[in-house]
């Protein structure tokens, strides 16, 4: 979890907006910054291109990946595509097709319209991802010429607006295969590596797993497959930088947008994800006028999603006792929907790693129950607990031990 450090990112581009808007003759790297455009003063040396992580000097030439931030920000990126991808697809191909198919209904075509806005939102937020994680340098998305319109004359410009199929052929078409891609390159090269690195122990408590056909059954064959992992490390971090730039570089190629003055519409989409990112929780603000009006904004929304939730469950609870007595199939949505609530809640109060924190609870709570009442031959949920509490623990460590996200200074 890199939460503090792309929200120190996010933040950095945000001081750079103030900057260039006290002084409006301030340069183009300054106004790159803010709207999360990194040219090349403002990005690192290390950051600008392929080329640069094999630039000369005493050791940076090969083994300088090693150190490199963008090294596993990059191999963050391709691990985190694969989820993110994977619910985007789903939730687009479900949304437009039953808006499609309840398009003769005057519930369809509000559906669709709805969904629309949402892909180019999601759009945005990969233009993000990919700027930081990447080091991509894509302009705000060209939407902004939709402001001074009516609600319908919005609707027709986006419609009229190439980039709008664009970046619905991009989620659809372009960023779910390589977001598996990807997945796959990481996850056979990690897991290559910790292949070769545990034969000692696999040998040590008699785990027979073959290496590539091969069994290792005695101590040289493990010292070799140990000295074999260690040497490997080097190129496969070459590798996943590789493979992270080269999504970097199909992202950029893909959602670029035509260079303009000012793109009002990225300009604020920006400033409300730095805003989400960095919010600390109710805890953690000062009492300034700015931070009351952050935390009404903030609340609010969490009412709606509690009201909204509230409302959800007593329906679908009436329906359950009415048609179905006795089974409680209401507890299933209220759980799963139940998890998203915890998440928000615990980011209202705590920002990222508070709803980290809450959700692991509200899960770990329903694989309890799950586990004692439904399987009764085993027990098997404190397995993923475990996981997902040592992956807590690590980001609070980067959270407290680090770059922790502080209220407006």
């Amino acid at each position: 979890m890199t939460t503090a450090r792309i929200a120190g990112t996010l933040g950095a581009f945000t001081v750079s907006l103030k900057g260039s808007k006290r002084n409006p003759n301030a340069t183009a790297a300054s106004k790159g910054a803010a709207s999360m455009i990194r040219t090349d003063e403002a990005r690192p040396r290390n950051n600008r291109r392929m080329s640069d992580a094999f630039a000369p000097g005493p050791g940076g030439r090969f083994f300088g990946v090693a150190v490199r931030g963008s090294t596993y920000l990059r191999t963050l990126y391709l691990l985190a595509g694969f989820p993110f991808s994977i619910a985007t697809w789903v939730a687009l191909v479900t949304l437009l097709s039953v808006g499609a198919g309840l398009a003769v209904t005057v519930v369809g075509i509000p559906l669709l319209i709805i969904t629309m806005y949402l892909w180019c939102y999601n759009a945005a937020v990969e233009r993000l991802f990919a700027n930081t994680l990447l080091g991509a340098r894509i302009r705000p998305l060209p939407f902004g010429v939709e402001g001074d319109l009516n609600a319908w004359a919005r609707i027709k410009a986006r419609l009229r607006n190439p980039y709008t199929w664009r970046t619905l052929a991009f989620l659809l078409l372009l960023r779910f295969p390589m977001g598996i891609a990807g997945f796959f390159w990481a996850t056979t090269i990690l897991g290559t590596l910790f292949n070769l690195l545990i034969v000692p122990f696999n040998l040590l408590f008699g785990v027979e797993r073959p290496m590539y056909g091969v069994t290792i059954d005695t101590p040289w064959e493990a010292a070799l497959c140990v000295l074999a992992g260690i040497a490997l490390v080097v190129p496969a971090l070459h590798l996943l930088s590789f493979g992270g730039w080269f999504c970097g570089r199909i992202t950029e190629w893909t959602l670029q947008s035509p260079a303009r003055p000012g793109e009002p519409w990225g300009e604020s989409f920006d400033h409300a994800v730095t805003a989400a990112v960095t919010w600390p929780g109710v805890a953690g603000r000062r009492i300034t006028t700015a931070a009351r009006r952050e935390r009404s904004i903030q609340l609010r929304v969490w009412l709606a999603h509690a009201g909204l939730y509230a409302l959800v469950m007593a329906v679908l609870l009436v329906i359950d006792v009415l048609t179905t007595p006795g089974q409680w199939w209401v507890l299933w949505p209220a759980w799963g929907w139940g998890m998203a609530l915890a998440l928000h809640t615990g980011y209202l109060l705590g920002g990222l790693l508070g709803g980290h924190a809450l959700l692991f609870a509200v899960a770990g709570i329903g694989f309890f129950i799950i586990d004692a009442e439904l399987v009764t031959d085993s027990t098997w949920f404190f397995w993923p607990l475990v996981s997902w509490g040592i992956a807590l623990a690590f980001h609070a460590f980067l959270y407290f031990g680090f770059a922790p996200v502080r209220a407006e200074e």
